[in-house]
């Protein structure tokens, strides 16, 4: 393990009183290794910091795992003083200011993209545990969740869903069906253009006699805004009241932005060939695509996302309004890849991967077959 830490982290850490650690006496009872992102110049980064202290002062104090858990500090800090000064608030190492290549390298492998991000990675090889530590902190004070790792998508969904029409249906009836889980939120415009033309296609599939479901997942700030924006759907959704349900959701697919789409197979279903809302067959077995994904499961290129390994997967893009017709015509039709539909205004295409039933997501982002 201290082979790999070193080569990950480098041989030296920091604290806040200037002296140096050696990186392979962190403890080889070390399990979890939380990669905290931030900058002293970010008023979010300096709130979360306050939240992390006191979730970290708690969690060594008190919890069995105490030995088992390190948060390790990768600054964008341009300025040495602004890193050392905020480095003083801080209970646990971080990497020397110097090492600008190493933190890159960090951002790099860890596909981070904004700050505060705190990725939970495992200490003997830096696969991902969990994608988004942020919620991890606010729903897990204690720890008593640790080591945070993924749970089955039908543990995490279970409960009572609705219909815009006021009726609602439990989450067993998902069972057997593809299942597009959709994280989106009135407020966002991209989200609503994209919701139009994902009500089109699901009908689309629907209409084709495919077992397929979404469940909507509100980013909205508020029920009235949920219920406006749900009215609008023909699919089910967590209830809003259920904030403790929709944020697992997000935990297990690392969303920390929307528009978002992720997706699962039933639980309980007998393994079958298809696809959904355009899907085209891949082989592998793959990431989830999007930010959430595991880098050491996916391949990036441009938009594109494959996975690799054994097993059926459906990679969907959902996308430009036309294309979605012709893609939900080869639902049927094995090819090799990904297909790639970009919404226009939104950065990046909305991307889902399905899998068997049996499975569950490898890390809070990726799925795995």
């Amino acid at each position: 393990m201290s082979d790999f830490l070193v080569n990950l982290l480098g041989e030296r850490l920091v604290n806040s009183e200037k002296a140096e650690i050696d990186v392979q006496a962190l403890g080889s009872k070390l399990s979890v290794i939380g990669l905290y992102f931030g900058c002293s110049l970010n008023g979010p980064c300096r709130q979360f910091n306050a939240s992390l202290c006191e979730f970290y002062s708690k969690f060594k104090n008190s919890s069995e795992h105490k030995d088992k858990l390190e948060i390790v500090f990768v600054s964008s800090d341009q300025d040495q003083k602004h890193w050392q000064d905020f480095l003083q608030e801080m209970q646990w190492p971080a990497l020397p200011f110097k090492e600008r290549h190493k933190k890159m390298r960090l951002w790099n492998r860890y596909k981070v993209t904004s700050v505060p991000s705190l990725v939970f990675v495992e200490a003997v090889t830096g696969k991902v545990v969990c994608r988004n530590g942020l919620l991890v902190v606010r729903d897990d004070p204690k720890g008593l969740e640790f080591p945070w790792g993924p749970k089955p998508f039908a543990e995490v969904v279970a409960g009572p869903l609705l219909r815009s029409s006021g009726q609602t249906a439990d989450s067993s009836s998902l069972e057997g069906s593809y299942v597009g889980v959709y994280f989106s939120a009135h407020w966002c415009p991209p989200c609503r253009s994209l919701t139009r033309v994902l009500a089109e296609s699901y009908q689309t599939v629907k209409d084709s006699g495919q077992k397929f479901e979404i469940v909507f997942v509100s980013a909205d700030r508020s029920e009235d805004s949920f219920k406006q924006y749900f009215s609008e759907m023909p699919w089910v959704a967590v209830p809003y009241t259920d904030e403790g349900r929709r944020s697992r959701l997000n935990r297990l697919y690392g969303i920390q932005a929307t528009p978002r789409s992720g997706a699962e197979r039933g639980q309980c279903c007998a393994p079958q060939r298809g696809a959904m809302l355009g899907a085209v067959r891949g082989r592998g077995r793959g990431a989830r695509a999007g930010q959430g994904a595991d880098p050491a499961n996916r391949r990036e290129d441009h938009g594109q996302i494959q996975g690799h390994g054994g097993g059926d997967t459906a990679t969907i893009l959902c996308g430009r309004r036309g294309r979605h017709e012709r893609l939900a015509a080869r639902l049927h039709q094995p090819a090799r890849g990904s297909a790639t539909a970009h919404h226009p205004g939104h950065v990046g295409p909305s991307q889902v991967r399905a899998r068997r039933g049996g499975d569950h997501a490898h890390g809070c982002g990726a799925v795995r077959g």
